[in-house]
């Protein structure tokens, strides 16, 4: 790493000159700079066109002001596009998908988001909310795609100002012009929707009931649309001011003595200044002051426009404000009416009994900004909101109101769903009927409690839902009363409340005294107990709170709810009625090019290796492709994200297990560092495919695992976490590189940890070796931990920790070169036998060591180093050390000693040990994700590969990758977009074999997750497999618990079509996790079916008819 002062002054010897440092120029280049002033805009016109009132239109970045960039919407001759519609193309435009909190939760997840056309009035005001919602939604996914491209705006206005090549500055010029026209075209698309929906709403009829929650909802679209923009804004008032400051500078070079005036000049000038280049006779860096020129009038033209449509926005939030503060006041008088919406929906729902929380909202809604999460973050992110976490405590910072929004949105709500994918495994859970772990930790909580409280004496009919005063179990509140030893409710002061009351959040206010109270959200007695505990937590006509309160959720025991079985398999083995076909030697062949040639591939693929009898003619009818291999040594397996799953585990609480660890990975991967987003973290994981080796028997070096000596990981990112920034991110030291300036120094690729006491003897002989290991290996960095044992040296002033920690808090330790302190150790100076070396060159005033050679560390120094190393104390329990041992971290690899020593060359050792194994694949796979906010900073991109390599170090699973040699010429099925899926499904099969018989339909449904993508690439088939045409097979695997419009849970079923009639069937069905055979129709035993021309289905316990006429195309259905 360079220095900011001047090395040569200190390293060089004392004879040679200093070596003269070139100047540099900054914003020279060819003719033409920064973007082509000829070059068009990318794309022709994209804007969202036409509509009254758009705004939009202008020229396109990088050209000249006769160009025109397809206008914004409202633009010429432009079409407007449809709702919905992706907001632009590539990562920079793609929708920010990120998993909302299940605060928001799907509203209503049983009805379709209509949002790809307009709808009538009449449809949004009926008395049905549920398109009103629906629309919402639809906006709210429009907002954050907004977000998304205002984003991927300000990354490409970065990646502009940043790029010297002409060929990237015009390409990068047409994406800015491209994604601009597309989200000016959004920002008009969601101000009329919102718009009409404000305007449907005010057309409802004189009572509507439906008014005010739509008001309420209409009025936060409003708010978090407003956000958007003043996001955007700001985005472009930056730009404009980098813009600026690059025109200036040009400016500067060619005319060094130019006013102020005249550079403002210039920027006002739609020729960019072009007189005062042409007197200086510096044509050649006119091209780029003149592109800059354009794109400000651009960026001016946006902010103007931004500015109306803002002024718009806040005039209809105003008009609304009263009718809001009134629906806020008139809710208290519908109470009953939501917990009475809440009753009825539960007793409506056919849901899991292990998920009775999991609901839609209410007909009556409520909504309060308190409880919505903010606007995302200039990383594009969302940020949680006020009352994010689960169980939120109710005190005088909550309304009735607000409380009952919460009591809504919290009933499940936790860091893990609000994670992005989080809530797409927990629906694949309820699919599923595993038990998540967020509600067995619910259920688990009021189950211990309520064994562990004092029970009441006497019980007045049940006591479902309960209050935890201070251990006492009280089931109404005339209990209660007597339990805290009032005789009325209508004393002021605070409630006395002896004891503890179980629960994991601490109080809001420690003044006052808590209760939990445990809800069942369908019992009667619920809303008595709630409101009556919320009238004592809200102040209330100038008396303050007299508790406070938490909720925790329990399974109401009165429903039972009945449930289907989702993980089963059928098999139907076909006993007469079918003449098996007569196949050549190319069968496969025409299977993989039936497949290829299907509108929909997966179907088909799933259809021809489970059901090949009912699809045989039409293989045989179809021609093969020429080309497809005959053969292939790459054996048949699936791959999530690069771990092999074997077939066992396709099950829910398989899958689950997997993808659950590796969304946790994903996540702690992307929280390494700001700016890294989990899609970025996914790829790192997924092309790093890093192995874990297994040990030796014995080995010489220290490098290799070893049965004595096993891998070992620390997590360093759990282990830094909340510890002192100094400590953390300013510890470092590296080697110096010649001819690097500190802009072109390249990041540090491995991070070294030094763990040892840094006073002993032992300690500071391995600090030297770690010292020079630095100074001769580039791209690395050295920390240093201080870990005393008890008996240690006590600290004075000239110590090496004391040195380390004074350094490091002054921010001066990363300027100290490893040979200075290597010199410094070798003083091994105290306070009664300090430095006898005189200072000389290498000591001078610039050096931020030489107060410490000279006089040793101040007794501040010395008091800032104690409560330094209090974070290395942490660090080191985090890290599992015991006072006084000494171990090397390299990127998390933990290589513990014993002897407290390492020599020089096993620290080499160990870097190329490592560097082949870990450090090389997990920074070549960042490099190739990171934004441009990481890939300026070299030391967050050093902290990123010394977390990544550790928290896949600590995960402990060898992944796979698959050489695209090996799959040249197989037939490839692609679903969704691998480069944003966090999870990605890769499977190589034969469509004929048993391993594709099994694997099909579980990549036909998974397809279907957000989230998610598919590659399946067919083998052809060996010799040794013959096509079964006597079995057909299924399995339902559904992903999520779908219901029907009467709100009825379907039935999982699996339908074999194209049979001919009076085909005999002997049909069994198993389970999907243990195989065991199932009893009833199609289980133990069997049971015959006969396709006839009126088809039956086969419905657990009985036989139908089935009179529709799409059934009678000879179906036979197997239900459970």
């Amino acid at each position: 790493m360079s220095r900011d002062r001047l090395r040569e002054a200190r390293v060089r010897p004392i004879s040679q000159p200093a070596r003269e440092v070139a100047n540099q120029q900054y914003g020279q280049g060819n003719a033409g700079g920064y973007g082509q002033p000829q070059q068009p805009a990318y794309g022709g016109p994209v804007g969202g066109g036409g509509g009254a009132g758009g705004y939009g239109g202008g020229p396109g970045y990088g050209q000249t002001q006769g160009s025109y960039g397809g206008g914004g919407y409202g633009g010429y001759d432009s079409q407007p596009s449809a709702y919905n519609q992706a907001p632009a193309p590539s990562a920079y435009g793609a929708p920010n998908s990120y998993a909302p909190p299940v605060g928001q939760g799907d509203a209503y997840a049983m009805q379709p988001l209509n949002g790809g056309a307009s709808r009538a009035n009449g449809s949004l005001i009926g008395p049905d909310l549920g398109p009103f919602f629906a629309e919402v939604e639809s906006i709210q996914d429009d907002i954050k795609g907004l977000h998304s491209n205002i984003n991927g705006v300000s990354e490409l206005h970065s990646r502009r100002l940043a790029s010297t090549d002409d060929a990237t500055q015009s390409n990068t010029a047409a994406q800015l012009t491209q994604l601009t026209n597309q989200t000016t075209g959004l920002t008009n698309q969601i101000r009329q929707r919102i718009l009409k929906l404000n305007e449907a709403n005010r057309q409802s009829p004189q009572g509507d009931q439906g008014f005010n929650t739509r008001k309420l909802q209409i009025a936060n679209l409003q708010n978090s649309f407003k956000r958007a923009l003043e996001e955007y804004n700001m985005v472009e008032k930056r730009s404009r001011e980098k813009y600026r400051d690059r025109m200036a500078r040009q400016i500067k070079i060619v005319k060094p003595d130019a006013t102020d005036a005249e550079i403002k000049a210039a920027w006002e000038d739609s020729q960019g200044g072009a007189q005062i280049f042409s007197q200086a006779g510096a044509r050649a860096a006119f091209a780029e002051v003149q592109s800059r020129n354009q794109d400000l009038r651009k960026i001016e033209e946006t902010i103007t426009q931004l500015a109306q449509m803002m002024q718009d926005m806040a005039t209809l939030v105003l008009e609304q404000d009263e009718s809001v503060k009134m629906i806020e006041t008139q809710a208290v008088q519908v109470n009953t009416d939501v917990e009475h919406g809440y009753v009825m929906q539960d007793l409506q729902l056919r849901t899991l009994p292990v998920v009775l929380e999991f609901k839609i909202r209410p007909k009556i809604d409520f909504t309060c900004p308190a409880f919505a999460p903010r606007a995302p973050g200039l990383d594009g992110k969302p940020r949680p909101g006020r009352y994010a976490n689960h169980n939120p405590i109710f005190t005088r910072l909550a309304t009735q109101n607000e409380s009952f929004v919460a009591l809504e949105h919290t009933l499940l709500r936790s860091r893990e769903l609000r994670e992005r994918g989080g809530y797409t495994l927990f629906k694949l859970a309820l699919a599923g009927g595993v038990a998540n772990v967020e509600i067995r930790e619910m259920y688990r909580v009021w189950e211990e409690r309520e064994k562990e409280v004092e029970q009441p004496a006497k019980v007045r009919g049940e006591c479902v839902s309960w209050i935890d005063v201070a251990g006492k179990k009280v089931c109404s509140f005339d209990e209660f009363w007597k339990v805290v030893g009032l005789k009325e409710n209508g004393r002021w002061g605070v409630i006395p409340v002896d004891g503890r009351v179980c629960v994991a959040l601490p109080p809001r206010n420690s003044s006052l005294p808590l209760v939990v109270l445990y809800a069942a959200p369908t019992d009667e007695a619920l809303p008595e107990l709630y409101n009556a505990l919320h009238a004592l937590a809200a102040p209330a006509s100038g008396r303050p709170p007299r508790l406070q309160f938490a909720i925790r959720w329990r399974p109401d025991p009165k429903l039972k709810l009945q449930s289907y079985e989702p993980d089963w398999r059928v098999e139907a083995a076909i006993k007469d009625g079918y003449e098996v076909p007569q196949v050549q030697s190319d069968f496969s062949a025409r299977a993989v090019s039936y497949i290829r040639a299907a509108k929909d591939k997966f179907a088909a693929l799933t259809q021809v290796a489970t059901a090949l009898p009912t699809v045989a003619s039409d293989i045989l009818a179809t021609t093969a492709r020429k080309g497809l291999p005959t053969t292939s040594s790459v054996p048949e397996q699936l791959l999530i994200n690069g771990v092999p799953v074997p077939l066992d585990n396709l099950t829910y609480s398989g899958l689950l297990d997997v993808l659950d660890s590796e969304r946790q990975l994903i996540y702690d991967v992307a929280a390494s560092t700001v700016g890294l987003y989990n899609e970025d973290a996914a790829k790192i994981i997924r092309n790093a495919a890093l192995t874990i080796e297994g040990p030796r028997s014995s080995a010489a070096s220290l490098a290799v695992p070893t049965k004595e000596r096993p891998l070992k990981f620390v997590n360093l990112a759990s282990a830094m976490s909340k510890l002192a920034t100094a400590f953390a991110k300013n510890s470092y030291i590296e080697g110096v590189i010649e001819n690097e300036t500190e802009e072109t120094d390249p990041p540090a690729k491995a991070t070294v940890h030094v763990v040892t006491d840094l006073n002993s003897e032992k300690g500071r002989q391995l600090v030297r070796n770690a010292l020079k290991f630095a100074e001769n290996t580039a791209e690395v960095r050295v920390s240093f931990v201080h870990n005393p044992g008890p008996d240690a040296e006590e600290p004075h002033a000239y110590l090496l920790s004391t040195l380390v920690a004074a350094m490091v808090e002054s921010e001066d330790f990363p300027e100290a070169f490893p040979s200075e302190i290597v010199t410094f150790l070798d003083f091994d100076a105290s306070p009664a036998n300090p430095p006898k070396r005189s200072l000389d060159d290498i000591w001078t005033k610039e050096n931020p060591m030489t107060p410490f050679v000279d006089q040793g560390a101040t007794e501040a120094q010395q008091t800032v180093a104690k409560a330094y190393w209090k974070a290395a104390r942490t660090f080191c329990e985090r890290a599992g050390f015991e006072p006084g041992a000494s171990a090397v971290l390299m990127n998390g690899r933990v290589v513990e000693l014993p002897e407290h020593e390492c020599a020089v060359g096993s620290f080499s050792a160990l870097h190329q040990y490592e560097l082949l194994r870990r450090i090389k694949p997990v920074v070549e796979a960042a490099t190739a994700v990171f934004p441009d906010k990481i890939r300026e900073n070299r030391k967050t991109q050093a902290e990123v590969f010394a977390a990544a390599s550790s928290i896949l170090g600590v995960h402990g699973v060898s992944r796979q990758t698959i050489g695209a040699d090996k799959l040249k010429g197989l037939t490839q099925l692609v679903h969704g977009e691998p480069s944003h899926a966090l999870f990605l499904f890769t499977a190589v099969f034969d469509p004929l074999s048993p391993f594709g018989r099994t694997v099909a339909p579980i990549l036909e449904t998974v397809r279907t997750m957000p989230l998610f993508a598919v590659k399946a690439y067919l083998l052809p088939s060996a010799s040794s497999t013959k096509p079964d045409f006597t079995t057909l097979s299924g399995r339902p695997f559904p992903v999520e618990t779908l219901f029907d419009d009467n709100d009825t849970e379907t039935v999982p079923r699996v339908t074999f079509a194209g049979l001919p009639e009076g085909a005999v069937l002997d049909v069994k069905v198993f389970d999907g996790k243990t195989g065991e055979a199932l009893a009833g129709p199609g289980g133990q035993g069997g049971e015959t079916v006969v396709v006839e021309k009126d088809a039956k289905e086969v419905v657990f316990g009985q036989v139908v008819e089935v009179k529709s006429e799409e059934d009678v195309k000879a179906h036979v259905r197997d239900e459970l």
